[in-house]
């Protein structure tokens, strides 16, 4: 539909098994991959934020950069069980160069930690996100809902048609529907596809089933 994309990026990791969950290593590559002549090249990685690597996490184009979201990377929990986070970072890159920012998002103000959720453009600066895992023991997965503003690197918790209000608020005039009007189930290795006239489909693996295994 969109035609062939003039270059590729690849977030590459390293995976090694700890209590049925993946793990990443430290090593972080970058390369541009151009359809013809079939290239790959590795990119020199700058600015002062160091990205660990990580498996699980979201990585979308927005006008502003690519943004990271969330994942594993080997930080355990109390119980020394592999734990999501919610870090958010914005990658900048030209034909040589990867440059990392963290966005300097108040914890309190950010979606849960997770992996294997969705992240979705719904505009060049609008992210939408949905569900994934928020623990691995026990494995407990999530239906809830966001968006990052990325001009103003503003996170809100979206209610969908059907959830009973929290604290949550509705998008502004928006006319996006999720899930044919129903709340979606939670659910890990999430997927989600905007489709014409603002309809947003979502889906994934079950909360009782874990892909992580």
């Amino acid at each position: 539909m969109y035609g062939e994309p003039r270059a590729l990026v690849r977030f590459f990791e390293k995976r090694q098994t700890r209590n049925k969950l993946r793990v990443e290593s430290s090593v972080v590559d970058f390369a541009f991959h151009q359809p013809q002549p079939y290239l790959w090249t590795k990119l020199e990685q700058r600015g002062d934020a160091k990205v660990s690597g990580r498996s699980g996490h979201t990585l979308t184009a927005t006008a502003a950069g690519l943004v990271l979201f969330g994942g594993v990377d080997g930080r355990l929990d109390c119980n020394e069980n592999p734990a999501p986070n919610n870090d958010v970072y914005l990658l900048n890159i030209n034909r040589t160069t990867a440059t990392w920012r963290e966005l300097r998002i108040p914890l309190a103000q950010r979606p849960p930690p997770r992996a294997m959720h969705s992240c979705t453009a719904l505009s060049s600066n609008l992210l939408f996100f949905f569900g994934g895992c928020s623990s691995a023991s026990p494995f407990v997965c999530k239906n809830d809902t966001w968006t990052l503003d990325v001009s103003t690197q503003t996170f809100k918790r979206i209610v969908c048609k059907g959830e009973e209000t929290e604290d949550g608020e509705q998008l502004p005039e928006s006319r996006l529907n999720i899930g044919n009007n129903k709340k979606p189930d939670a659910a890990n290795s999430a997927m989600a596809n905007l489709l014409p006239n603002l309809n947003l489909t979502v889906s994934g693996v079950p909360s009782t089933s874990s892909s992580f295994a």
